[in-house]
């Protein structure tokens, strides 16, 4: 059995479907000529043509195989960025109106925050912390300036806002995650468009099977996030704002 490819083959080009088809079927069979109408009409006799053709089939076979594994590897690359993409898109909006209403509630919480004059003049918003008064960076009020007994009891006090205040830290270090993963995937998607190489194309699935995918999942709520707690950070905060040192320290690591 002969089958004539005619002008479809063509050794230096890419194997169409058809003819991938066609190449298949002539393996499977075992029979058949894969060049025999080409080397007819190149002159050569039939013989000629099957004798050619005998050392380049399995050769052919292989190529077309190989292409149809490699392509097979792009499609399922191409998959899983799709999946990521949309995935990471998601997280992206949720994460941003998550942020947004965090943010507001904090400002609210700034807002309204008790105020007092101190010794210099400045006035600045306090926050009943148990026994003790802290300014919005997190220093502590000398109880000669206020004592937090004297505080109305129905104001914000700073556990609240330390907490609302977290919450914003750890939604930013989301949204960079995020960020960050999603520039991740345009790298890689623009090389995976640009015909790798099939080392390349391995190294593609490696840094997809490495991407950190927990980064994307925004059903865990912000606060069960491991952050420092207030005694971790406390030796970075301003010393205690008294009438004689009203002005307190910089803080290195201020609060939100």
């Amino acid at each position: 059995m002969s089958i004539a490819f005619g002008k479809e083959f063509n050794a230096a080009g890419a194997v169409s479907p058809e003819l991938q088809r066609k190449l298949l079927y002539l393996a499977a069979s075992g029979s058949g000529s894969v060049l025999s109408g080409h080397t007819t009409m190149k002159g050569l006799s039939a013989t000629a043509g099957d004798k050619a053709d005998a050392g380049n089939f399995n050769d052919l076979v292989n190529m077309m195989q190989m292409a149809t594994a490699r392509q097979e590897r792009i499609d399922a690359l191409n998959d899983r960025l799709n999946k990521l993409e949309e995935k990471s898109y998601e997280a992206l909006m949720q994460t941003e109106e998550d942020l947004r209403i965090a943010r507001e509630d904090l400002q609210a919480i700034r807002d309204s925050a008790y105020q007092i004059t101190f010794p210099d003049g400045t006035v600045r918003s306090v926050y009943r912390d148990g026994d003790k008064v802290r300014t919005e960076d997190g220093a502590e009020v000398d109880r000669s300036i206020i004592k937090a007994e004297d505080m109305p009891a129905d104001l914000t006090d700073w556990s609240t806002r330390m907490s609302v205040s977290n919450t914003v830290r750890r939604l930013d270090g989301r949204l960079d995650r995020i960020k960050n993963v999603r520039e991740e995937l345009g790298d890689i998607r623009d090389r995976t468009n640009d015909n790798p190489s099939n080392d390349d194309l391995g190294e593609l699935e490696n840094l997809v099977n490495a991407l950190p995918e927990s980064a994307l999942d925004t059903s865990k709520e912000p606060n069960q996030d491991p952050v420092q707690s207030f005694n971790d950070v406390a030796e970075n905060l301003p010393q205690n704002v008294t009438p004689e040192i009203p002005q307190s320290r910089p803080d290195p690591n201020p609060v939100p």
